[in-house]
């Protein structure tokens, strides 16, 4: 999984430039997994989603205008700029002038150059800088990041020439988009709960992945039946060398160590996993061999122990996972 992260940090600061890099930068990384699937079409699925929208952000701000080209003349975040002023100020001393300063917003945000300001900006602008210096600055707060007055101020002026507007500093219920392309991507269509897209994921998974996952990595019936603890269904894994877990990467070596416990544990009638139904789990069955599964278990355990629904025995799951005979 990829995640554009810092695209909601620049939201959450109402900061335009940032956020057209971020989505640019994600672009390049779904250039990169479009070009895995166009060599494994029939086994790649590519999702591209949001958890929510944040800034309630708009283009146009009144009128038919909208000049998003003038955002590429912000060289960095408002609140790199803010980190920027202090460095001058610290280094610059008594040259820390407003002469200074406006040529620096000619550099780093196009002001005089490419974007043309009004009288009252240049006047406002000014004024931010004079409360900088005189210590009257109040600065502008975000969930991540602490911001200059000026800073701040020349980000929404910028953002008010490209006509970007936007209604919160936080998080909005506005639908979100879900794009795919590959195996199964026509079942995300319509209007869906962002909690659907895992357990939609884990259907094709279990559709299209199980029986070729059991055939490279589970043993023959006539092998497992070897390692099953007695008075339980057998495993289907083994902890001889050639079996499941020694196939898994490195950093799987905890699981493997405790692959013996795993099938006295999710055998037992007296340790619970969730399972919501075949297809589902199968994610719960992966998941489970790439953890810990007596912990995933005993999680389940407590919360019934606790007075909650106490959900279908492990034993069930395995009786989902394992191969046919």
């Amino acid at each position: 999984m990829i995640e554009g992260g810092k695209i909601d940090w620049a939201c959450h600061t109402n900061d335009a430039a940032p956020m057209v890099h971020e989505v640019v930068d994600t672009d390049e990384a779904v250039r990169v997994a479009y070009e895995f699937y166009k060599k494994h079409p029939k086994e790649t699925l590519i999702l591209i989603t949001a958890d929510h929208e944040t800034g309630g952000l708009a283009l146009g701000n009144g009128g038919y205008d909208l000049d998003l080209r003038l955002l590429a003349a912000q060289t960095m975040s408002s609140y790199n700029y803010t980190a920027r002023l202090k460095y001058l100020r610290r280094t610059k001393g008594d040259a820390f002038t407003w002469d200074l300063v406006r040529k620096d917003l000619e550099v780093n945000f196009g002001f005089g150059t490419k974007v043309q300001l009004t009288r009252d900006e240049i006047e406002s602008l000014r004024k931010a800088y004079t409360d900088l210096v005189e210590g009257r600055d109040k600065g502008a707060e975000s969930l991540y990041a602490s911001e200059s007055g000026l800073s701040a101020l020349a980000k929404r002026i910028l953002a008010k020439h490209a006509h970007v507007a936007w209604t919160t500093g936080g998080h909005t219920d506005g639908y979100v988009p879900v794009f795919a392309i590959g195996a199964g991507a026509e079942r995300f269509h319509g209007r869906i709960d962002n909690t659907e897209i895992p357990k939609i994921v884990a259907r094709l998974a279990a559709t299209s992945c199980l029986p070729d996952f059991n055939a490279r990595f589970f043993l023959p019936c006539s092998l497992r039946a070897s390692h099953a603890p007695a008075g339980s269904e057998s495993p289907p894994f083994s902890t001889e060398s050639g079996g499941f877990f020694d196939r898994l990467p490195p950093f799987f070596s905890k699981t493997r160590a405790v692959c013996g416990h795993v099938g006295r544990a999710v055998n037992s009638e007296t340790r619970h996993l969730e399972e919501r139904n075949f297809k589902d789990s199968f994610f719960l069955c992966t998941f489970a061999l790439a953890t810990s599964p007596p912990t995933l278990c005993s999680s389940s355990e407590s919360r019934a122990a606790r007075g909650r629904a106490r959900p279908p025995s492990c034993a069930k799951l395995w009786k989902v996972c394992r191969p046919t005979p």
